[in-house]
């Protein structure tokens, strides 16, 4: 029957995997429903086949077995199929620039994208939540994660969503819909990055992503509906040669389009070195630029002084350099190591008492469309 043929072929490519002694686990993570035929018959069919499989040993390569799924391909080749989309200062769409261990919130009337680029084994995710009933306008949410301790960092981004809908969930419970969801927060998730690096930095940040999005999807079950939009992690973003396809994302607040982007300097924010030497402090947290409660572009005071090696990596040449500094040096692009020595050099000639005197926050306000102006 067909039902059934639907049933075998989709449980076929969701559990067949990377090789056979893999055990899988049920998730509560979705694929995209607009991937399956559009025919109600064919739907409730699949609608117990919708959850996505996941291998339960966590040292699993999750992308080797993502892409078993072809609903899950399907989304990574869609994203992958269009040359990126350039942004800069003269773009007409009002842009937020997320920079590498930052993390943006923002809804439609504050912004018409949010976007990040320039990732190598770093990892873009991007979210789109909508409110049961429209009772809320939607937010979206995009980080550009460089590893995997940001795990409090995550699930505060989701309790962001949380918060936002709140008033919305207990609207919808209130009223007495028909629709199963209703109550429920819609959450798009849109997951890209990583490439077959030979240290296995980008599996594992696929790994630490994935799996998290799957607890995460669990825990929150009875308050969001967690959907993988889009995913093109790790193998799935390389190119046959070891380097990745896609290396920045971003995403349309008003429409939930996901695409690749690629970002000048001039629309990537204010105060770009401050922000970039906030990588060489630790311990490592994603810093919140952006909220849907502000139009203010924030800048958290953050501790930073030089640092024994800061003269002797900048007497390294580029070939060096890119070895001491990055977990891809083979594959980062032309000004990387023009950008790390601009952040050296701010690093040996300034400490942060001196951009942060009042240990106070740098607020910055949108000017004409993709200039800021400091307010405080």
């Amino acid at each position: 029957s067909i039902d059934e043929g639907l049933k075998e072929r989709i449980s076929g490519e969701v559990r067949s995997a990377c090789c056979e002694e893999h055990v899988f686990q049920r998730s509560e993570l979705l694929v995209p429903e607009d991937l399956y035929e559009d025919d109600d018959y064919w739907c409730m069919a699949a609608q117990e086949e919708q959850n996505i499989y996941l291998p339960s040993n966590k040292n699993d390569a999750v992308d080797i077995c993502l892409k078993s799924n072809a609903q899950i391909m399907e989304t990574a080749d869609t994203l992958l199929a269009n040359p990126p989309k350039f942004f800069s200062s003269q773009s007409p769409e009002l842009i937020l620039y997320v920079a590498q261990g930052e993390i943006a919130h923002a809804v439609p009337s504050q912004c018409d994208v949010l976007v990040s680029d320039k990732a190598t084994t770093c990892h873009i995710l991007a979210v789109r939540s909508t409110s049961p009933g429209g009772y809320s306008p939607p937010l979206a949410s995009l980080t550009h994660v460089d590893g995997t301790q940001y795990e409090t960092c995550i699930r505060d981004m989701i309790a962001e969503h949380k918060l936002h809908h709140a008033n919305s969930i207990v609207c919808g419970y209130c009223e007495e819909k028909k629709d199963d969801y209703f109550g429920v927060i819609e959450m798009d998730v849109h997951l890209m990055g990583g490439f077959e690096d030979e240290n296995g930095a980008s599996r594992a940040t696929s790994n630490f992503l994935i799996h998290l999005l799957a607890r995460i999807a669990s825990e929150e079950r009875t308050l969001l509906r967690m959907t993988l939009q889009t995913c093109a992690i790790t193998s799935m973003n390389d190119n046959g040669y070891s380097c990745p396809i896609g290396r920045g994302m971003g995403i349309n607040l008003h429409s939930g389009e996901c695409f690749l982007a690629k970002v000048d300097s001039s629309a990537a924010g204010p105060l770009q070195v401050v922000r970039s030497v906030r990588l060489w402090m630790s311990p490592k947290k994603l810093s919140v630029i952006y909220t849907p409660r502000s139009d203010n572009f924030v800048i958290s005071p953050f501790y930073f002084a030089p640092f024994p090696e800061v003269d002797s990596l900048l007497q390294l040449n580029d070939d060096m350099l890119l070895n001491c500094t990055s977990t891809s040096p083979d594959v980062e692009e032309s000004d990387f190591c023009d950008n790390v020595r601009t952040s050296l050099e701010f690093l040996k000639n300034y400490e942060s008492h001196d951009i942060f005197p009042s240990n106070q926050p740098i607020l910055l306000r949108r000017v004409d469309c993709n200039s800021w102006k400091r307010c405080s």
